[in-house]
């Protein structure tokens, strides 16, 4: 009976369709708000996203522009080296004194060292691979003509080695060589230009792009806080209203009013995540999304719900791949000198590391002596904790077996890490050493697909180099090498 009073009360002062439309205006300014930070946090989750993929872009680049100079300089070092082989030859025709073939003997001594290198540098270049072919024959009878003069030479035959000389043959190789050499570099000069445009192209997309999503950003912001004003400006209007016309107040007006001023607060609340917080995305989309949980699961409809798990779930996402990508951009910035280490406790380290995951998964981890190497302990644990772990993530309906061993060959020690999982077909070896390549769905195997870069980069810093060998359906063995110093 009461609470009818109240509202015919507030019918025949005009506020009671007011007082209605404002508890509308309320749920749908609460919409509207989560509608405005979905959006804001979709916009920032975009920029991340971009934000990686222009720099794999920019690294993929300078990888490619490194490349083509370190190419350009193997070149230089070829030639340098025939062109040694010769001047040591003509100085010894010239004078007779061993002492002159010095430069021919190092020469010797590098240059397939150099044209093997050239030709891994080359190595997906076709028509550098054309041009090696070419060159290789006319090295190996520039070489053999040098020897066949020093050899009459040193057989007291310097007239023959005179003649030989005045034949032109030589100088006919050394210039086909030059010539061939220098097509080469003006090649890489020419790759390598397209590079460094490429790589100037991207990085200005990349500033286009931040600008563009951070004034989307600011917009979505300032559009939310003008909302927040009106309805405070109304909710203030209404308020006035209602105190100037109803003097008596029952406790159903008490109530309606605490709502009120309730809804103020929230909104107050939402303002300082839209206005405020939200200069440091990630954290504030997560944090205050888990907060509109609490507050509103529930009283929102069902789609809101479901946007506000994506906000999360996404948000959440997002910042397990900034770590990731901090933990792998900081292998070799933040990286301990190395020292010695040994792996027996690197080891154990692990195994205390993963005794949840050793348990739950029943898996069994055995190992061979190891031994003590030149290392960062920190990264090393990291390297097999990596490889262990996905060993049992990776794993088949049997009980999982690991097998940890080191074999020391030459002057460095290859360790191996063999499983008994799922295994893999080879076209996908190379591939998932490359940073965010996964083969399996989120839903099939839970990571970001970082992991198996950073177990790479670890490997590299320690100056080795990481491979694998698997067979589907039969088990992966990975194997990486540590140098003996």
């Amino acid at each position: 009976m009461r609470q009818k009073t109240v509202r015919g009360k507030l019918a025949q002062a005009g506020l009671g369709a007011r007082f209605s439309n404002a508890k509308a205006n309320t749920w749908s300014l609460e919409k509207k708000t989560v509608v405005m930070l979905g959006l804001a946090s979709m916009i920032l989750l975009s920029l991340n996203a971009l934000v990686y993929w222009n720099f794999l872009k920019q690294k993929e680049t300078s990888d490619r522009v490194n490349h083509s100079q370190q190419s350009i300089q193997k070149l230089e070092s070829v030639l340098s080296s025939v062109k040694d082989a010769e001047t040591g030859q003509r100085g010894y025709l010239l004078t007779g004194r061993e002492s002159y073939l010095e430069p021919y003997t190092i020469a010797i001594g590098t240059i397939n060292r150099e044209i093997a290198e050239l030709k891994r540098s080359t190595a997906t270049n076709p028509n550098q691979q054309q041009q090696i072919a070419s060159l290789e024959p006319l090295i190996r009878n520039k070489l053999a003509e040098l020897k066949e003069t020093i050899d009459l030479k040193e057989n007291q035959s310097s007239a023959a080695a005179k003649q030989l000389v005045l034949t032109n043959q030589g100088k006919e190789l050394m210039d086909r060589i030059r010539t061939t050499i220098q097509q080469m570099q003006e090649q890489e000069n020419e790759q390598l230009r397209a590079w460094l445009k490429a790589k100037e192209l991207e990085a200005q997309s990349g500033q286009w792009t931040f600008f563009l999503a951070f004034y989307l950003v600011y917009c979505t912001v300032q559009q939310e806080t003008r909302d927040r004003k009106q309805a405070e400006a109304s909710f203030k209007q209404l308020n006035e209203q209602l105190e100037a016309k109803v003097q008596e107040r029952t406790s159903e007006l008490k109530e309606a009013n605490g709502n009120l001023l309730h809804s103020n607060r929230e909104l107050e609340q939402f303002a300082y995540v839209a206005s405020h917080d939200l200069q440091e995305p990630l954290r504030a989309v997560n944090s205050y999304a888990q907060l509109i949980v609490r507050k509103y699961q529930g009283n929102l409809d069902a789609k809101a719900d479901k946007y506000l798990g994506y906000i999360m779930d996404g948000a959440t996402r997002m910042q397990q791949l900034i770590d990731d990508l901090l933990s792998f951009s900081r292998v070799g910035t933040q990286g301990k000198p190395l020292e010695p280490t040994d792996n027996e406790a690197v080891l154990s380290q692990v195994l205390d590391n993963l005794q949840i995951a050793i348990a739950q998964s029943h898996a069994v981890v055995t190992h061979d002596p190891l031994p003590t190497i030149m290392g960062d302990e920190i990264q090393l644990i990291q390297l097999l904790q990596n490889l262990i772990g996905n060993a049992m993530k990776f794993r088949r309906e049997e009980q999982p077996n690991v097998h940890v061993s080191a074999e020391h060959r030459e002057n460095e020690w290859i360790f191996s890490v063999r499983d008994n999982g799922i295994g893999m077909e080879p076209e996908y070896f190379d591939r998932i050493f490359m940073i965010f390549q996964r083969l399996h769905s989120r839903s099939e195997y839970p990571g970001t697909g970082i992991g198996l870069a950073v177990c790479k980069k670890i490997v590299e810093r320690h100056g080795g180099r990481i491979w694998l060998e698997s067979a589907l359906g039969v088990g992966t063995t990975f194997y990486f090498t540590i140098p003996q110093t």
